[in-house]
């Protein structure tokens, strides 16, 4: 074949293969608009068609809709977009939509397969600098990334460590419900970094570690459909906390009879547990957890909001929907509910069955350890109903210590009136009232 005639043969095949790039990106762009305008007009339906196999497999329409539901009740409605972002990765497509909301921003991202079917779809909250609070003080610690869990579940963690030469306590940070990050992202706001980096500013170490949730809540799902293995507290938060423990316990800046135990929100509400199940815990630190059942402070959180703010029709729909979920999954109800009942999500019915086990309020009179009980007054998620049956509970406990903060939030970030999901979108950092109350009831311990 003459040289020419090859050439003409290489830009026929390279025109074929362009045009055929153009015609999928145009399609990718096409879809990627419907499913945008999918979520504002709440077919959720629509954008599940769109699912490859994979997806279809470990996604239903009720959990996109509980995700959609949940950003649009901390952000309000949909006021605008940005221009849409693609990119070409090999023969995919990846689409990104920063989306602005009456309260905030978010980033709507769709990966495409081959096919132009949705293999990947994440809705985030928009980026905002966080800073660092005036009470860190950088030079005074060092941070190491510390790793756990086998290769299918591989995770990690930061330990905190101030620069001393002497074995020190450490505080690990169970964090609370979903799928949180081991700083606690929410909005500008990282409070589980704030309290780390204060505490090993002030001479005691702390570990705070990425939730198995934030990675691999789409494994769990999985694997409790199958019936592989129901997705339970034991492998959302026992599993790792073993490893932890026992990780943090054998480093040499440690001094292990001096581990704490920190929970935040759900991970206080999980204190009575922990104290059953690990023996080498030298107390805890309860910030803003409850030792009522979960669901009914997610129905007391929904009427909170929907009494604080006028609904529209269609989302006083959805916050009925909402709350008969979470009645599904309170200890009344769950253990009529079959496998594929509708419950509060992302968790299955299997996860509530196992908390309807659970009585908190019975196991936390046996812990006959040091137990500091935090709670901002401003709370509406955890209220101060709960920090009330605390005291209640523990009254006749010598070691046991309570402090509220009139002016904190469940994040122990400072405010100012009723608290709202808004708030969170607002930058701040957990009040140095707490770190300091925390120090000084940690060094008490010592003693």
């Amino acid at each position: 074949m003459k040289p020419n005639k090859i050439l003409i043969l290489l830009l026929l095949c390279f025109t074929f293969f362009a045009s055929q790039s153009f015609a999928q990106r145009d399609l990718v762009i096409a879809r990627s608009n419907k499913v945008f305008d999918w979520f504002q007009q709440e077919k959720f339906d629509s954008v599940y068609s769109l699912f490859d196999a994979e997806m279809k497999r470990k996604l239903d329409v009720s959990k996109i809709e509980g995700a959609w539901e949940q950003f649009i009740m901390m952000y309000g409605n949909v006021t605008s977009s940005d221009e849409l972002r693609v990119e070409e990765i090999k023969s995919h497509f990846v689409t990104k939509r920063s989306v602005k909301l009456e309260k905030g921003k978010i980033t709507l991202s769709v990966n495409f397969d081959s096919l132009a079917q949705v293999a990947g779809l994440f809705i985030s909250p928009g980026e905002i600098p966080y800073t660092p609070a005036e009470y860190v003080n950088a030079e005074l610690f060092t941070e190491l990334r510390i790793e756990y869990g086998g290769i299918l579940v591989k995770n990690s963690g930061r330990l905190s460590i101030p620069k001393s030469k002497t074995p020190m306590p450490v505080v690990i940070i169970v964090p609370g419900s979903g799928g949180i990050d081991k700083d606690c992202s929410i909005g500008p706001n990282k409070i589980y970094k704030d309290l780390a980096w204060g505490l090993a500013s002030k001479g005691i170490a702390a570990f705070r570690y990425d939730k198995k949730t934030h990675h691999y809540l789409n494994k769990l799902l999985e694997d409790d459909s199958l019936g592989k293995e129901p997705f339970t507290v034991e492998n959302e938060y026992l599993q790792d906390l073993e490893e932890i423990i026992s990780a943090i316990a054998a480093r040499k800046e440690i001094n292990p009879n001096q581990t704490y135990i920190l929970g935040h929100s759900q991970g206080g509400y999980l204190i009575p547990m922990l104290n059953k199940k690990f023996k080498n815990i030298a107390g805890y630190i309860s910030m803003a957890g409850t030792l009522r059942e979960i669901p009914s402070l997610a129905i007391e959180q929904i009427e909170y909001i929907n009494g604080s703010q006028k609904l529209a029709s269609k989302d006083s729909g959805a916050m009925a929907d909402l709350k008969e979920k979470m009645q599904n999954s309170t200890r009344a109800r769950i253990h009529s509910m079959t496998s594929n009942a509708q419950v509060m999500g992302p968790y299955t019915v299997d996860y509530w069955k196992y908390l309807a086990a659970y009585h908190p309020e019975e196991l936390a009179l046996k812990i006959n350890k040091p137990l500091y009980v935090l709670q901002g007054e401003r709370d509406y998620q955890v209220k101060m109903l709960d920090f009330d049956i605390w005291k209640k509970t523990m009254q006749n406990k010598k070691q046991v210590s309570f402090k509220s903060y009139p002016t904190l939030n469940h994040l122990f970030i400072d405010g100012k009136g009723p608290s709202m999901p808004k708030e969170y979108t607002q930058a701040g950092n957990m009040s140095e009232e707490v770190v300091n109350d925390i120090v000084n009831w940690l060094k008490a311990q010592s003693k």
